[in-house]
């Protein structure tokens, strides 16, 4: 029996464990009822669990007393019933009820026989002012059960007629001076024994994984994908608490040895000495010259979906590990290098950069040769040529290196990852092995979190379900603390969400024409050309636009509902003393191959052409794109900003007109920019559109098509490498012209076509981009008329 104090902390969990552990239970965790706290008792109400595994037979109600209002580090799912049984940690069985039972009250004084087995439940009245905590297991049978996790601590009503604290010292104080004298004299004798037994190994010894897992692999049911946005809005009630409690379940204990990464010879091959790599799945390279140590490399063989090897989760090399780091490559027989971080991140190193930029590197006996690069404005591809002396072969490995996942946090676009999945998946699709070798810094955070995405996915394309908490728990016995926070665990539904949502729409070039028809057919009311438009809406990215609320900042809107996102504006540099003068109505927005060519910005007011030429001046912008007229429907659309005659000056800045050439739709007019306070200038050209119609789009896109041919050759000839683009509010018809490059470039290197998500990562940058369905399907047009006027077409038929 166990006794229990005043002025004393209790807590209560509940939980399920099995053979194959049951999924986790949706139901919310038990509640406390605070108006039935009292100073010996607490009552409860109970939760139902999945039934799964068959009916609950009954629930064991366990308590565990509490130092403090802070619940214990080690997990409600980590205790035997043995160990509940001896009182392990404070525990103790309070009481076994019927699967028909609603509450229950903890410190009734009611002693209970446990149905399973034949030890009793305790269940004495509680300390007073004391902090309990509480878990609770559901039996399916004898070695089968759940369990929950812990309860938020309850504390105990205060006793006021407690001894006062001057009169337990005096009993307390004598009593303990006599203990720790026996104490010492007994601590002497057993120290002068001659058979002391061996003093234990000081190194930690790792439990392996219990056959009978706690709220593990199978805690929650598959989910279907049409049901799936329900349960991720549930999980991000009440702040993610959800989220919080599911992803806590999650074993973060290093659950298996890893005596090889603790090896002396080994240490200076770990690049960090909290993330072994687990003895039982790590990556065993060939011994060589005789050193044993030398088959050691931090990196673990991790499941995908129905492939028991499908990945490598392995740190970024070192200095010291990129021989080893090649030998894997070789050994493995990997096509396939997956990299989630840059060398450098906020100043410090996170891998060793173990490639050529260009020619070979050769690593011992290894040689590394680049052939081929391809940058794009999220990631970058290598193709290397490797060979090894003594080896007749000479294998193609290719690298997929994602730039777009920030210093912290995730990734704020989640279809930029997906695309590059794609990529990768496609490469993998072709390879004899399909393997792939995935790291980060560590190894486990965007790791687990792209082998999780990654395996999710091709679980809803086979068997339409997802099972996120039991995938991340699966591999997390492979590598230790893969996904490695609640952030990262949010990213992964989320990217997950907007899979579902967004579905499949890459395309072949060659399949446009009937896709495009196809999609103006309606079937059942609406055409899929409007679905797609609609889903555009839905997933447009729910962000701040704080800068823009500013009252100081309010008027240099021409718009009143359309801002530029706080994360990707454009940032004037400050004028000292001026408030607000870091602000315009610009975005940043990224090309087909880089990163923030393009500037989304509306068409300047009379109060802010200063603004717009210091943006144009800072960002060392090479072309300006106007798609409008000065004045429409009786409309001034754009306050000119640019000299009609010889020059303009404009604060600092003097704009003066070299030439002007009218085309059909266009007009091209080549400035020159001097700031007089540096006393440099520099020369830029301002290309207009001047055919699109007050109301809808061009009937035809040839004119566009051209444009943009001129401002592509005026960029390569000049290495420019930032364009502003601006209508009158620069969402719409700037939209649809950044969107079309973008489909253009895409055409021509990769030969496919995707304008749902083109026109979604412009959404994720400015909002409102391709404002219409009709601009929407102007770009589907107009990029049909660049394939059928295109010299090589039959190139993509």
């Amino acid at each position: 029996m166990v006794e229990n104090k005043q002025f004393s902390n209790y807590s209560v969990n509940f939980g399920i464990t099995s053979t194959a552990a049951p999924p986790p239970f949706n139901d919310p965790l038990p509640e406390v009822l605070n108006s039935d706290i009292t100073k010996n008792s607490f009552k409860i109400r109970l939760v139902s669990f999945s039934n799964i595994y068959g009916p609950i037979r009954n629930y064991n109600i366990v308590v565990r007393k509490l130092p403090s209002s802070s619940l214990p580090s080690t997990s409600s799912n980590s205790y035997s019933d043995a160990d509940i049984s001896s009182y392990k940690d404070g525990l103790y069985l309070a009481g076994t009820v019927t699967g028909n039972a609603t509450e229950f009250v903890v410190g009734s004084g009611v002693t209970s026989k446990r149905k399973r087995k034949s030890s009793i439940a305790q269940n004495p009245a509680l300390d007073s002012g004391t902090y309990y905590t509480v878990f609770i297991r559901g039996y399916v049978s004898d070695d089968k059960y759940q369990t929950t996790n812990y309860y938020p601590p309850v504390k105990t009503q205060a006793n006021t007629n407690a001894i006062s604290p001057g009169i337990i010292a005096a009993i307390v104080v004598p009593i303990g001076c006599a203990i720790i004298i026996i104490f010492l004299v007994i601590l002497f004798i057993c120290c002068r024994r001659k058979n002391v037994e061996k003093i234990p190994n000081e190194s930690p010894t790792l439990k392996p994984i219990k056959t009978i897992s706690p709220i593990g692999i199978d805690r929650y049911e598959p989910i279907a994908p049409k049901n799936f946005e329900d349960h991720v809005n549930r999980l991000k009630a009440n702040g993610n608490y959800g989220f919080s409690q599911e992803y806590g379940m999650i074993n973060r204990d290093l659950a298996y040895s890893y005596s090889c990464s603790r090896l002396q010879e080994n240490n200076i091959k770990n690049r960090y000495h909290n993330v072994p790599a687990y003895d039982t799945t790590r990556v065993v390279l060939h011994v060589i010259d005789n050193d044993p140590s030398s088959d050691y490399i931090n990196a673990n063989y991790v499941e995908g979906f129905e492939s028991d090897y499908e990945y490598i989760a392995t740190q970024g090399p070192l200095p010291e590990t990129v021989f080893d780091f090649w030998r894997m490559v070789w050994e493995t027989d990997s096509m396939t290098i997956v990299m989630l971080t840059r060398l450098e991140e906020k100043g410090r190193v996170k891998c060793a950069q173990y490639w050529p930029e260009t020619g070979c590197l050769s690593v011992k006996d290894i040689v590394i040769t680049t052939t081929e690069i391809n940058e794009f404005s999220d990631h970058v591809i290598r193709t290397f040529h490797v060979t090894r002396t003594g080896q007749a072969v000479e294998r193609l490995v290719k690298q997929f290196l994602f730039i777009a996942w920030p210093d912290f946090g995730v990734p704020n676009d989640p279809s930029t990852l997906l695309s590059f999945i794609r990529k990768v998946n496609k490469w993998k699709e072709n390879n004899i092995v399909q393997r792939a070798i995935v790291h980060c810094s560590a190894g486990v955070g965007r790791t687990g979190t792209y082998i999780t995405i990654d395996t999710q996915i091709k679980q809803i394309k086979k068997k339409q379900e997802i099972s996120i908490y039991a995938n991340v728990s699966r591999i997390r016995e492979q590598r230790c603390l893969l996904v490695q926070t609640e952030d990262q665990y949010i990213f992964i539904h989320n990217v997950l969400l907007d899979y579902i949502d967004s579905g499949e729409t890459e395309i072949e070039a060659s399949e446009l024409r009937d896709y495009f028809r196809k999609s103006q057919v309606s079937e059942s009311g609406m055409t899929e050309l409007m679905s797609e438009f609609i889903r555009l809406a839905k997933s447009e990215k729910k962000d701040q636009f704080n800068a823009a609320n500013r009252p100081i900042n309010q008027a240099k809107n021409r718009f009143k509902n359309i801002y530029p996102y706080d994360d990707t504006r454009v940032k004037l540099t400050q004028k000292p003393g001026v408030d607000g003068s870091d602000y315009i109505n610009a975005n940043h927005v990224d090309s087909y191959a880089c990163k923030d060519f393009f500037i989304a910005t509306q068409a300047p007011l009379e109060s802010t052409v200063g603004d717009f030429w210091r943006m144009v001046w800072e960002q060392k912008c090479g072309a300006i794109v106007m798609i409008s007229k000065e004045k429409e429907g009786g409309q001034i659309k754009v306050h000119p900003y640019w000299p009609t005659k010889i020059s303009l000056k404009i604060e600092c800045f003097i704009i003066e007109l070299t030439t002007e050439t009218t085309y059909g739709d266009y007009i091209v007019r080549e400035l020159k920019l001097t700031n007089t306070d540096a006393g440099k200038s520099y020369d830029l050209k301002h290309f207009q559109f001047t055919t699109w119609p007050e109301t809808g789009s061009p009937e035809s896109g040839i004119g566009m098509i051209e444009l943009i041919g001129q401002v592509q050759r005026w960029n390569i000839a000049t290495s420019n490498k930032c364009t502003v683009v601006h209508c009158s509010a620069g969402v719409g018809r700037t939209g649809v012209f950044i969107a079309l490059t973008n489909l253009i470039e895409r055409v021509k290197v990769e030969g496919l076509v995707d304008v749902f998500q083109t026109v979604k990562k412009l959404r994720y940058q400015r909002t409102a981009m391709v404002q219409t369905k009709d601009q929407y399907e102007f770009c589907y047009r107009a990029l049909q008329e660049y394939l059928d006027s295109f010299d090589l077409y039959a190139n993509f038929r």
